[in-house]
C-alpha cells in the first residue's frame, strides 16, 4: 500500500492572490505545509501546481525540500490530483490545503497509522466534522475515477459523499480530538493571515503543536 499527500498549490488562485506565499512565521504558508506533510509518514509528498511561470515559486519551495513537483491544467483539480496518484503508483491520497501553516500532525500521522493497519475501507476519515480534520483524511485513489466533476471531487474531499466503505476513525465526543476542528482551519483571509502571526509573535516562534496554538489562542486578549 502506497500513500503520499498531494498539496494543491496555485499562485494566484482564489479572492487572495498569493495567499500561499503569505509569510507566517518567517515562511510561506505552503512551506509549512510541506514540512509537516514529511513527518507525517507518507510514502510520498507531491505539490501540485502548473507550469506558468506564477507558479514558479510554489516549485521552488518544493524543490528546497526535495519535495516532487506534479503538474497540471489549472482549472481542473480534480485531474491534477489524479495525475500525481498515476505518476507516484498511490494507493491513498491526503490532500493537505496549501494554506494550513497549523495543520495538525499529530491528527495526520494517527489517521495513516490507522489506514496501514485497518486495510479495505475506500476512505479514512479523521473525525465526523468535515473540518476537523480534512487534511488527514485519506481516500482511494479509486474513488478519484468515479467522480464526474471537480465539484464533485471537492465534495469527497471532506464528506463522506458516495463512498461505500467509510472508516471514521476518531468519534466526535472522543476526548482526544474534540475541538481539534476549532484551529486546523484553512486560511482563506488576509484578517486569518494577522492572526496567525500574531499567534506566533505570542509564542516566540512558530508553534511546535496544536497545544501550543490553543496556548496562545487563550491567552491572547485583544
Amino acid at each position: 500500500m502506497r500513500v503520499g499527500a498531494i498539496i494543491l498549490a496555485r499562485a494566484n488562485f482564489g479572492r487572495w492572490p498569493d495567499k500561499v506565499l503569505y509569510e507566517i512565521g518567517g515562511k510561506p504558508m505552503i512551506e509549512w505545509v510541506i514540512m509537516k506533510a514529511l513527518t507525517v509518514g507518507y510514502d510520498e509528498v507531491i505539490v501540485s501546481t502548473t507550469n506558468h511561470s506564477e507558479d514558479e515559486p510554489i516549485v521552488k519551495v518544493a524543490e528546497k525540500h526535495g519535495v516532487p513537483v506534479s503538474y497540471g491544467p489549472a482549472d481542473d483539480r480534480h485531474l491534477r490530483n489524479r495525475i500525481a496518484a498515476e505518476d507516484y503508483n498511490l494507493d491513498y491520497i491526503a490532500c493537505p490545503a496549501p494554506c494550513m501553516p497549523f495543520l495538525d500532525v499529530w491528527l495526520s500521522t494517527v489517521t495513516l497509522k490507522y489506514c496501514r493497519e485497518h486495510s479495505g475501507y475506500e476512505a479514512y476519515f479523521a473525525g465526523p466534522h468535515s473540518d476537523a480534520g480534512y487534511p488527514a483524511h485519506l481516500r482511494s485513489t479509486e474513488l478519484l475515477y468515479r467522480l464526474s466533476s471537480d465539484h464533485h471531487a471537492e465534495q469527497i474531499m471532506r464528506h463522506s459523499g458516495d463512498i461505500e466503505k467509510m472508516c471514521v476513525v476518531f468519534h466526535y465526543l472522543d476526548p482526544e480530538i474534540i475541538n481539534r476542528y476549532l484551529i486546523n482551519v484553512n486560511i482563506a483571509y488576509p484578517l486569518q493571515g494577522v492572526i496567525a502571526n500574531i499567534v506566533c509573535d505570542h509564542l516566540g516562534h512558530f508553534p511546535k503543536n496544536w497545544d501550543e496554538v490553543i496556548k496562545a489562542y487563550m491567552e491572547v486578549r485583544a
